[in-house]
């Protein structure tokens, strides 16, 4: 048996989807793959193959992103897509294909490599920084019926797992009821819509926070990115929320419905927290009008600015539970001071939101 490493073309797209499927239990097309690893900066795209006498055996794909970091904007690649045939699980191989697959993504101009995981000790003998425990999601109940409902028709937790989940969304309903049982009026001298008044708007409210933050690390939301990441997305479809006083966006949040009756706000930032809340509370009460039953928000908590939003949701009655790890690989970035502290990270769901190593 032969091994081969090479980087995949378009021309794989449909093995890659049929190989992933059956290791994953998923349905995703060929369509979709291109859309994740060809549809932005397709140039800068890796996706390492090994194969095993011409067959796929093993995937690790790096989607290029660019991020501001220190007021600098980088090129860096989120690591995707990471599987390997069981019989090699233990061995050096995969380990490899991460190798070849940087070295690959380095001569593309790739600075820095992240992602997120369940297994960080892998990844630190591949040469990454694993930062545990970071990467918080925090829940809130608004409907209880609803949330109930979609927890009946769960079929990954068993009885037990079930009763104690019910007893969690019945406490945390309670709880977030008292909270926002007083929900104060607007203020007049802001306005909220689905449209941005100048396309370049979030990339404005992203240079504010980074003259108060000058070493925080985060995705460059340009139009380019907004357009593959949010509006044109093919499996999610988010509702957006733009907070202006006058013509200055103060606010924004990007919003995606399952139809199980779950919410998840992909993104919510803000300039102050005052700000910030007038924006949720217009989230919360249309997602209650919707018949919504559990809101979720997903945050590197490590990081100053996600904590002002963990405050602010946890006094609208959300509580933290789940987690993941995130991971980080300089390649050539010249801060290792910046990007090797995981307080500068500024990530939230836009950034979770799909695979993981």
């Amino acid at each position: 048996m032969e091994l081969q490493m090479e980087i995949a073309s378009k021309a794989d797209a449909a093995e890659i989807v049929s190989f992933g499927n059956y290791y994953r239990g998923e349905e995703r097309t060929p369509e979709q793959w291109l859309w994740e690893f060809r549809g932005m900066n397709g140039d800068s795209s890796v996706f390492g193959l090994l194969k095993e006498d011409g067959k796929i055996i093993g995937t690790c794909g790096m989607i290029p992103v660019y991020l501001w970091a220190g007021n600098r904007k980088i090129l860096s690649a989120k690591m995707e897509s990471g599987l390997i045939d069981p019989r090699y699980r233990g061995t050096t191989t995969f380990q490899d294909l991460v190798k070849f697959t940087e070295t690959e993504g380095l001569r593309k101009g790739v600075s820095v490599m992240w992602g997120y995981t369940h297994k960080d000790r892998a990844n630190r003998r591949w040469g990454f920084r694993a930062y545990p425990h970071i990467m918080y999601t925090i829940l809130g109940v608004l409907n209880l019926r609803q949330a109930v409902a979609e927890e009946l028709r769960n079929e990954k937790h068993g009885l037990w797992s079930k009763i104690r989940r019910l007893g969690a969304h019945l406490l945390l309903w309670a709880y977030g009821s008292i909270l926002r049982v007083k929900i104060s009026s607007d203020p007049a001298c802001f306005s909220i819509t689905d449209c941005l008044v100048h396309p370049s708007d979030i990339t404005k409210l992203y240079d504010r926070l980074r003259k108060k933050y000058p070493e925080m690390v985060h995705i460059d939301l340009d139009e380019t990115y907004l357009r593959w990441r949010v509006y044109d997305h093919p499996l999610l479809n988010y509702e957006p929320y733009f907070l202006y006083e006058g013509e200055t966006l103060r606010a924004y949040a990007f919003v995606n419905r399952h139809e199980t009756g779950r919410a998840y706000i992909s993104d919510l930032t803000f300039e102050s927290a005052a700000e910030g809340k007038i924006l949720l509370r217009k989230i919360l009460r249309d997602m209650k009008e919707k018949g919504v039953g559990v809101v979720a928000f997903h945050g590197n908590e490590a990081n100053p600015v996600v904590r002002q939003i963990f405050r602010l949701l946890r006094r609208h009655g959300f509580l933290r539970f789940a987690w993941i790890h995130m991971v980080v690989r300089n390649l050539s970035f010249d801060r290792e001071d910046l990007i090797f502290n995981e307080k500068n990270w500024y990530m939230n769901g836009l950034s979770t939101e799909g695979y993981e190593i």
